[in-house]
């Protein structure tokens, strides 16, 4: 393409505003070809294919084969227009008319496409700043959960004994296996909310309605019709604010017994331990590396806070849009219900999917922009990864789990997660560096259980 003018400017959000002119002489070359190409292929009654005369065509096709031109003509000198300038395109923006353009034969086309790129962060100083780092101990306390875990792993689940009156009845701690469907206004069952065989542990909450204390005493065999308020914060959004009626059926009731905490557990959970104490030994270096990431990552978070006071970041249209729309997936995956049904649902209660992502979008906006502003850190810092390295942080997992470095590699690769991994390599290796350039003093003292659950 012949183009003879391009004009660009970028806003504040980082959309380009590309306008191009192309030269009529392109106009028409493009034009012809379409032509040329149509007089090969089309069948007209009365004319042998290939034969057509051309004025035929462009009395038949005339509007078509302008339309074809337009586009093509658009189409390629974008993307020529493109490969020329420093303004590429987002992966996921593509170039779009801002009004469509009148194409005249034989005459200069203009037209204007916008599009999002790649924003401009400006970074603040992030060098000597000022850290405090959680001074943490992993005690026998912060073992107790771990424990408790392999415990219930180890569990054995049997049918629950009936009772001296013959009655197996649910209790906190116990796992059920339950039918429930919920009821309309009318009292009628609403086929897509029915689940069948849906199991979980009394008292963990684990389920949609948060049925448990309902359940408690329940026989095995019985039914009970439920309704429920659910305060405007609820965790499963179609809920939220609500008050539904819902009927639930207890098919299969059973109980846990817990193994003991001693060495023959420490050997049902691995043969590379003898006694408990091996085990308590291991648990105590993981937690031990566990929360070394974890404050790593707090430093991180420290540094990201004040850098983002001083950094300028522009925040590109497509990448709040493609956020929100992971963010919509998220809601309707908690939900329980199938994603078709949730904005239905929402509907039934006045809302929408634009009311939820507007909520959302703040906390959205600023992990985009945090995003950005590692990934800025990243490129200046000159952070990389190499296989070798992430080989090493992948060979103890592997020994872990029994595969070769090699294998485990392999299926993360058809797990679509191993770039994903390398990426948090480079975020580590990069919070390593600034961590190491900053001002760091000793914090609070806390144990690693309250590290976890931020109580320090």
């Amino acid at each position: 393409m012949n183009i003879t003018s391009r004009e660009l400017s970028v806003s504040d959000d980082s959309e380009v505003r590309l306008t191009l002119t192309v030269a009529g002489s392109s106009i028409r070359e493009t034009y012809d070809g379409i032509v040329a190409d149509l007089r090969r292929t089309a069948r007209i009654k009365g004319f042998r294919r290939g034969k057509v005369p051309r004025e035929v065509l462009i009395r038949k096709f005339g509007p078509t084969l302008l339309a074809q031109t337009t586009d093509q003509v658009v189409n390629e000198s974008v993307q020529q227009a493109v490969d020329e300038i420093e303004q590429k395109p987002l992966p996921l923006a593509q170039p779009a008319l801002a009004s469509e353009p009148d194409l005249v034969l034989d005459q200069d086309l203009t037209f204007t496409v916008t599009y999002d790129t790649t924003p401009q962060v400006v970074l603040g100083p992030y060098r000597g700043l000022a850290l405090e780092r959680p001074e943490v101990t992993v005690g026998e306390a912060d073992l107790e959960p771990e424990l408790k875990r392999l415990q219930e792993q180890n569990a054995e689940v049997e049918d629950k004994p009936a009772d001296a009156g013959g009655v197996v009845a649910v209790a906190n701690g116990d796992v059920v296996t339950v039918n429930y469907v919920q009821h309309d206004a009318a009292g009628q069952p609403i086929t897509d909310s029915e689940r069948r065989d849906f199991v979980f542990e009394v008292g963990t909450g684990y389920n949609v309605y948060q049925m448990d204390d309902e359940l408690v005493g329940m026989a095995r065999g019985a039914a009970k019709v439920i309704t429920k308020s659910f305060p405007a914060d609820y965790q499963y959004s179609h809920l939220a604010g609500r008050t539904v009626t819902f009927e639930v059926t207890v098919t299969s009731i059973k109980e846990k017994r817990l193994p003991d905490l001693d060495d023959e557990l420490a050997q049902d959970v691995s043969d590379r331990f003898r006694t408990l104490a091996d085990l308590k030994d291991d648990l105590r270096r993981r937690l031990q590396t566990d929360a070394e990431r974890r404050v790593r990552d707090r430093l991180g978070v420290q540094i990201l806070d004040q850098l983002m006071e001083r950094s300028q970041v522009p925040l590109p249209k497509t990448l709040v849009a493609v956020q929100l729309e992971v963010e919509w997936r998220t809601f309707a995956a908690r939900s329980g219900i199938p994603p078709e049904r949730f904005e239905e649902a929402l509907a039934a209660r006045g809302q929408s999917k634009e009311a939820v992502l507007n909520l959302a979008r703040p906390r959205v906006e600023e992990r985009v922009r945090r995003r950005l502003v590692v990934e800025e850190l990243i490129r200046v810092e000159g952070i990389e990864v190499s296989d070798d390295e992430l080989d090493a942080h992948l060979a103890p997992q592997a020994e872990e789990r029994g595969f070769t470095t090699q294998e485990l590699r392999t299926r993360y690769e058809n797990e679509k997660v191993l770039e994903r991994v390398r990426e948090q390599l480079g975020i580590d290796k990069l919070y390593d560096r600034l961590i190491a350039g900053s001002k760091v003093t000793p914090g609070a003292a806390t144990s690693y259980v309250d590290l976890v659950s931020g109580n320090q």
